[in-house]
């Protein structure tokens, strides 16, 4: 609807201005085009905007000029000034829509037994708008120097040593044995060799009753797990060495699995797709969490296998397709009597890799039913994992998966710097490390104070955000307020964000990591978001408790600053206002300035609820307010600071 509004003191009298919409979001980034009429024909008129900022303005053409308008973040009616003539009620700037984000997410390409289907449908449950997955990069296989695809043996030993992440090597070892009765020989030889110059040669004997042994490849860092989105075939050279009743072999390819094979994870609760070889046909054995797929090999000869398991997996478990990953591999022999297996180049190869495998991941997600149709947003991120010194998350449409095999030396700076010369936010992630217990108190204590002062020392690696949100993640949630907190008062201005890290299929609401971020924003699309959290407009929280969303704005309305932005240190007492919507009656809110509380507040009422406080802007460094359920935190806002803005990132805007 184009208004055609000019009120307040306006000369001369026939200086209109025209909008085409009434409301634009005070996000400091939004635009619009207006047009004004009144002016010198051919001659560019002197606009400007307050709230806001004006980008352009255009000579008129036929009467008429038009004048681009950019929103600036402190919300209320724009007042117009028109080569000196004052028009008002055109337009209004209003608090941008508060989107509910989870920003640590992982489906299927990531460990664990938590696909996208599930947090997908876990979200649409608890109201969460945006999934910003975040599955590790090694999960994409960037380059196949990083990658474990088998094993063939070459060592001469059960384990060799594989190219790795930056600094490490990954040991593949297959000569762990998990359990079973079989008496074996486990041996790689030159005589077992189906190429090159060494096999594994598996000859177990019995007495009559079938007994078996299995044997698990584990690999350290694991980074052999593999998406079947990437199209993975199996691939090994078999040479049974007896054609006996009870000779078999199987090989197990585990799906959506943590720890399979060991008593202590989830033992044998996986889907999985069985090769196996036997004279006996096992095909009755398969059901909605087995595939078996029977290996023809004739005994004495060396035969090549190879299985599409994406596509077995497709055709046994349709209703979750691709969206699942293999955890190779768990191989079994079993003996009656006696049994002899040699195998060799056992190996898993991804036909889709890198980012061709991101950009298959962000087409399931806009096309799969169930993923497109929940009301969910999804945007694709990952989890830069393999350097030493901790996790990242990435965000931006624009990052590329990093290669570390190209450029570096690679750290956790350098990965941050190339993020954010694509255009990207980076997330240092879980501050106290990645062990879910929670340490003892004294031990928590000793963990937060070398925490604040080594990442005080390397510059915090030039993040923008850091997940503050967790309530058990080897501290709890008081520590990890105390080292964002600690890091704002030696000057390290970071957006603090909620987080999950979930991995599995388990209920969001049930987490005690379950804090989501709540990113205002004009609408759920990355740049929208990447932009709010970028200049600390968020406050972050339990969803559970607000169903329905919530609203919590932070500002300092003398100095039109909002959560995120800078205060000059020489404004005397700042006021710093919290408002929130809806709150429950009988929670806290608390005021804290500079990591300790400066005033609490009981809520009356079910609904929204209005405080402020007193801080000396030339001695605090910052203002946030945080709302407990008793000692149970529910929502923390981003702080609003004092000092300087150097390069004036989070100056308020007029």
């Amino acid at each position: 609807m184009l208004l055609l509004l000019a009120c307040g003191r306006v000369e001369p009298a026939s200086v209109q201005v025209i909008s085409s919409a009434d409301t634009l979001p005070a996000d400091g980034r939004s635009r619009i085009v207006v047009s004004v009429t009144g002016t010198t024909e051919g001659a560019a008129p002197e606009v400007t905007v307050d709230p806001g900022a004006v980008v352009s303005v255009e000579p008129a053409t036929d009467g008429w000029a038009s004048a681009t308008v950019q929103a600036g973040t402190w919300p209320g009616d724009v007042t117009f000034t028109v080569d000196g003539a004052v028009v008002t009620g055109v337009l209004e700037l209003t608090p941008p829509t508060p989107w509910s984000v989870q920003l640590h997410t992982h489906g299927s390409l990531s460990e664990g037994n938590g696909n996208m289907a599930h947090h997908t449908a876990q979200a649409a449950e608890t109201g969460v708008d945006v999934i910003w997955w975040t599955d590790h990069d090694f999960g994409y296989v960037p380059s196949r120097d990083m990658v474990v695809e088998g094993v063939d043996f070459e060592s001469g030993e059960l384990s060799a040593e594989v190219p790795g992440w930056p600094g490490e090597a990954a040991v593949a070892a297959a000569l762990e044995r998990l359990d079973g009765e079989l008496e074996v020989l486990s041996v790689v030889t030159a005589d077992a060799a189906g190429e090159g110059s060494y096999g594994w040669r598996l000859d177990g004997s019995s007495s009559g009753v079938q007994r078996s042994a299995r044997y698990l490849l584990s690999v350290a860092p694991r980074i052999h797990f593999r998406s079947l989105l990437a199209g993975v075939t199996a691939s090994l050279k078999l040479r049974p060495g007896r054609d006996a009743d009870g000779a078999e072999l199987w090989i197990t390819f585990p799906l959506d699995a943590r720890g399979a094979g060991r008593d202590e994870f989830r033992n044998e609760d996986y889907r999985r797709i069985d090769l196996y070889w036997s004279a006996e046909d096992h095909s009755a054995l398969a059901g909605e969490d087995r595939a078996l797929v029977r290996m023809d090999a004739p005994v004495g000869e060396w035969t090549d296998i190879s299985v599409d398991l994406t596509a077995v997996a497709l055709e046994a478990f349709p209703s979750v397709g691709v969206d699942q990953h293999i955890e190779p591999v768990i191989v079994e022999i079993r003996a009656t009597d006696a049994a002899a297996f040699d195998i060799d180049a056992l190996g898993w190869r991804s036909a889709v890799i890198g980012e061709d495998l991101r950009d298959a991941q962000r087409q399931l997600l806009e096309e799969t039913a169930g993923l497109n149709d929940a009301g969910v947003q999804h945007l694709v991120g990952v989890e830069i994992s393999p350097l030493p010194g901790g996790h990242l998350s990435a965000f931006g449409d624009e990052v590329p998966l990093i290669d570390y095999t190209a450029g570096g030396p690679w750290d956790l700076t350098a990965a941050t710097g190339a993020v954010q010369t694509a255009g990207g936010l980076v997330s240092l992630n879980h501050l106290l490390g990645t062990n879910g217990e929670v340490f003892a108190e004294d031990e928590r204590a000793a963990l937060v104070k070398d925490a604040i002062d080594d990442l005080d020392a390397g510059g915090v690696y030039g993040v923008d955000l850091v997940e503050v949100g967790y309530r058990a993640r080897v501290g709890e949630l008081a520590d990890f307020l105390e080292i964002w907190d600690g890091l704002s008062l030696r000057g390290h201005r970071l957006t603090g964000v909620g987080a999950s890290d979930v991995h599995d299929r388990i209920s969001w609401a049930d987490m005690d990591n379950n804090f989501v971020t709540w990113v205002p924003a004009a609408t759920a699309e990355a740049d929208e978001l990447l932009a709010a959290l970028k200049r600390g407009a968020a406050w972050f929280g339990d969803p559970a408790d607000f169903p329905d969303g919530i609203s919590a704005r932070v500002t300092a309305p003398a100095h039109r600053a909002v959560a995120g932005q800078v205060v000059p240190a020489d404004s005397g007492t700042v006021t710093a206002h919290f408002n929130a919507d809806p709150l429950r009656a009988g929670w806290a809110v608390d005021c804290v300035v500079d990591g300790a509380v400066a005033e609490s507040w009981t809520v009356p009422l079910d609904g929204p609820f209005t405080a402020g406080c007193g801080a000396d802007s030339a001695s605090a460094m910052f203002v946030r307010f945080a709302v407990r359920d008793g000692d149970r935190g529910v929502l923390y806002t981003n702080p609003v600071f004092f000092g300087d803005d150097e390069d004036g990132a989070r100056t308020p805007q007029p």
